[in-house]
């Protein structure tokens, strides 16, 4: 059956019940939940039957529950059957049930919801007007913005703040009062303020003669120190949502969510003939949207976007955590976030930064962290076998599929700390570092040389010295020039590595070694310890957090935290990666698996330990020689990650790689034309390789010519060069 028309399209608890009889006690039985999606199965489940069955000819209840998500829903089709696995008993089924209900998912603006929906006052006049839309002051009560025909765009515009100061939590909105009206030579310069016990917020809005883009600031000043949960705007739009630019660069232009969180992306309201948008707003925390509401929450500073936990030093505890995601402000201190918003015009598809270059639609990231490695092991992993000691003559393994990797190294082993108890007694050798190891060491430049990424793993198994640190650095940009880093032993004790970023790092001599050595991006493993992703995951899913259940959940690939740790960048993974049977890479790296990634455009960062000297991680054996070779079935992933690349829909890199385009991206700038078309410029100092777009239109031109392009499924992908400072013209046909 398909699922019921009133539960498609959402996240809904399937459960089953019913009696069984058999002739027999503990037969081999299952009870099968399957659903097979776009051709594929996309679920499979047995709920075994033999430990219930303890007596024969007697009935005996069963039941189940499974969490649906709302892309499977939608189109899914649920087949449940009985499966007499051991074919030697008879066996009867009776009074099956089954039930749908709708999951009630968790809400990120439940802080924003519960408080009064606000009345616009009927008083006011208007500040600005051009051919495309007009402002009306709403007396003491901010403003609207509406387009020439009389349709309200903005209905309303208000500062919501959730803050704590001197112990005690202020959580309401303020209102706008319009303050002064500035006019330039082609321009006018609307300015409004706010305030409230705790801040002083100023809000301008530069309004150009023949253009309708309003360019957007608000500048935040602090009466008193500061804790921020969630400081905002909250847009009331007026007019129907049209497309919702969504977090992982797709679009919803039909069924549309609840909530959605879209990171920096947007969305669009309209008809056919008038429109308001806002698009391309890396100069704020985030965007939410209130779908029920028509409410969009332009975070200016919001704790879930940028996450953050800290092992705060304590030599009698262990695994304690401090969540320090809010933001500190000190008295005086001020916060400033831009972005335009799109007004009046008539609505054309927003052609879509992607996340990746050269048209590719989903990501993945192998990071792998250093512990307990031999050279043995790393080149089975690597190179196919311990017995190849270079890369050209690789026969599996990384780097024969061409696989880069980002693989954190020690740099010492000052403590001789060896490979014994970690391997079983498999290997008594050193652990891998840099300095013990030449053989390591020359390993390392060879797979460097073939792309990946080499960065530290903290210097030490143990909390280092800042003469060793710096050292350490010095080598590490010399010879591999990395920008990232990733903690290890991260606890309380002294002996926990207490530079890393999540220990004292940020706060002691490693922040001015990083600064100094150009070490700017930190792992962070604040969903791996707080488990927020544990039962997100559906049917082995490459994504930890599966998108088919909704665009609800913050989650940034990456983000730079306001006050607490400086402009450092945070990356996060979800869990680890350990395959514990040679069977379990078919399960959680199928093609079936992968269709689904590169359909969701996923983007996953794993962390895993292929070198680590026992069997069990899943990425080598031994063969019938005793000789160590990776894994069959480590092999077959990495060439079924290779088949997808060439298709151009897996990009495949490093953390360097995938974070330096996206920050290329956000200095991507956006006009548009009164016409329709977009004018984008590169405002940074480099030339962006493969820029990439998607937009649902029947075709594009680029300065007039057709760029480099492929059609997924609704949208049309392109991609060129586009050299530092600059511009080019899009036109989209739809």
């Amino acid at each position: 059956m398909n699922f019921p028309k009133e539960v498609q399209n959402k996240n809904v608890i399937f459960s089953i019940t019913g009696f069984i009889l058999c002739d027999s006690v503990y037969p081999n039985s299952l009870y099968v939940i399957t659903i097979e999606n776009r051709g594929e199965i996309a679920f499979w489940k047995g709920i075994p039957l033999s430990k219930l069955i303890s007596q024969k000819e007697t009935w005996v209840a069963f039941s189940d529950s499974v969490l649906i998500p709302a892309e499977v829903s939608k189109t899914g089709k649920l087949k449940t059957y009985l499966w007499n696995a051991g074919r030697k008993s008879q066996l009867l089924i009776d009074d099956l049930t089954v039930s749908f209900k709708p999951y009630q998912n968790p809400t990120f603006i439940e802080d924003i919801t519960g408080l009064p929906k606000y009345t616009t006052p009927n008083e006011g006049g208007i500040v600005f007007k051009n051919k495309f839309y007009q402002i009306k002051k709403q007396g003491n009560s901010g403003f609207q913005i509406i387009d020439n025909t009389g349709n309200i765009l903005v209905n309303s515009l208000r500062y919501f703040f959730n803050e704590t100061s001197e112990n005690k939590n202020y959580h309401d909105f303020s209102l706008f009062r319009f303050v002064k009206k500035k006019k330039k030579e082609e321009s006018t310069i609307l300015t409004f303020d706010a305030r409230n016990s705790l801040e002083k917020i100023k809000l301008t809005l530069e309004c150009s003669n023949h253009s309708p883009v309003i360019k957007t600031s608000i500048i935040t000043k602090y009466n008193k120190k500061t804790e921020v949960k969630r400081s905002a705007l909250v847009l009331e739009y007026g007019m129907p949502l049209k497309e919702v630019y969504r977090a992982n660069r797709k679009s919803d232009s039909k069924q549309f969510q609840d909530e959605y969180w879209l990171n920096q992306q947007g969305f669009l309201t309209g008809n056919d003939q008038s429109s308001m948008a806002l698009y391309q707003t890396p100069d704020i925390s985030s965007i939410q949207l209130d779908t029920k509401h028509q409410q969009a929450i332009i975070n200016l500073d919001f704790e879930k976007d940028h996450p953050y936990l800290q092992f705060p030093l304590n030599a009698d505890t262990f695994d304690y955590f401090v969540d320090e995601s809010t933001s500190i402000y000190q008295k005086k201190e001020t916060h400033s976030s831009f972005f335009n918003i799109y007004a009046g015009m008539k609505p054309v598809p927003f052609p879509r930064l992607m996340k990746n270059p050269d048209g590719f639609v989903a990501t993945y990231i192998w990071t792998e962290h250093a512990d307990w490695g031999d050279v043995r092991t790393h080149r089975a992993t690597y190179f196919g076998s311990e017995l190849i000691t270079n890369a050209d003559s690789a026969t599996g393994g990384f780097v024969k599929y061409n696989i880069p990797v980002t693989k954190s190294v020690f740099y010492d082993n000052p403590d001789s700390i060896r490979n014994t108890l970690a391997s079983d007694n498999l290997f008594t050798t050193l652990e891998s570092s840099i300095i013990t190891d030449s053989n390591f060491s020359s390993f390392l430049a060879d797979i460097y040389n073939k792309g990946s990424e080499i960065c530290l793993h903290t210097p030490e198994q143990y909390t280092t010295t800042p003469y060793r640190l710096e050292e350490a650095l010095a080598y590490m940009k010399a010879h591999f020039n990395s920008p990232t880093w990733i903690d290890h032993g991260y606890n309380n004790q002294p002996q926990n590595n207490r530079e890393d970023f999540v220990c004292s790092g940020v706060d002691n001599y490693a922040f001015n070694l990083w600064k100094k050595y150009d070490v700017n991006y930190f792992w962070s493993p604040y969903y791996e310890d707080s488990q927020i992703f544990l039962y997100w995951g559906f049917f082995g899913s490459m994504e930890k957090f599966y998108s088919g259940y909704g665009d609800f959940f913050p989650k940034p690939d990456y983000w730079q935290h306001p006050t607490r740790t400086k402009s450092f960048y945070h990356w996060p993974t979800y869990s680890v990666l350990y395959v514990e049977r040679e069977s379990l890479w078919n399960y959680f790296f199928s093609r079936q698996q992968f269709n689904l990634f590169t359909t969701d455009w996923g983007v996953e960062i794993n962390h895993c330990y292929p070198a680590w000297t026992i069997p069990g991680k899943g990425f080598w054996k031994f063969d019938s020689k005793g000789t160590i070779v990776a894994m069959d079935g480590f092999n077959r992933t990495l060439s079924l990650m290779d088949e997808y690349r060439a298709k151009g829909l897996l990009n495949i890199t490093t953390v360097n790689n995938f974070i330096n385009y996206r920050l290329a991206t956000e200095q991507v700038s956006y006009d548009i034309m009164p016409d329709g078309r977009f004018i984008i410029t590169n405002n940074s100092n480099h030339t962006i390789q493969g820029l990439s777009f998607a937009v649902k239109a029947g075709a594009v031109l680029v300065n007039d010519l057709k760029p480099a392009q492929k059609r997924v499924d609704n949208d049309m992908i392109f991609w060129f060069d586009l050299h530092a400072g600059e511009k080019v013209l899009i036109r989209v046909v739809e």
